[in-house]
């Protein structure tokens, strides 16, 4: 496996409990294509729902409930070192896999 695997796994326990220590109430997941609005995973009321729309076309939908299990995942599957370290920051949570807060 590449160099993630020095990483440590994260669970969707120690996600939710870093972005509720670090008072997160947006993690960005991505740009959208078309207007460059950032889309990703509100915060509401300690639950994570993924925003998708941005508003910039006729298609809209309500942000959607996920587990935090699987945000974790998403963190988890990034081939990339410095893409999940990155993402670990996004949601208060170190390199060295402690929090930030």
């Amino acid at each position: 496996m590449g160099k993630s695997s020095e990483l440590p796994t994260v669970t969707g326990e120690q996600v939710c409990a870093a972005v509720a220590a670090a008072g997160i109430e947006f993690i960005e997941h991505h740009d959208c294509s078309i207007c460059g609005v950032k889309v990703g995973y509100r915060v509401i009321e300690g639950l994570p729902y993924f925003d998708s729309a941005c508003g910039c076309t006729s298609w809209y939908s309500e942000p959607s409930l996920r587990e935090w299990d699987t945000v974790a995942w998403w963190i988890n599957t990034q081939e990339s070192r410095a893409a999940r370290v990155e993402l670990l920051r996004r949601v208060g949570i170190t390199d060295s896999g402690s929090s930030n807060a």
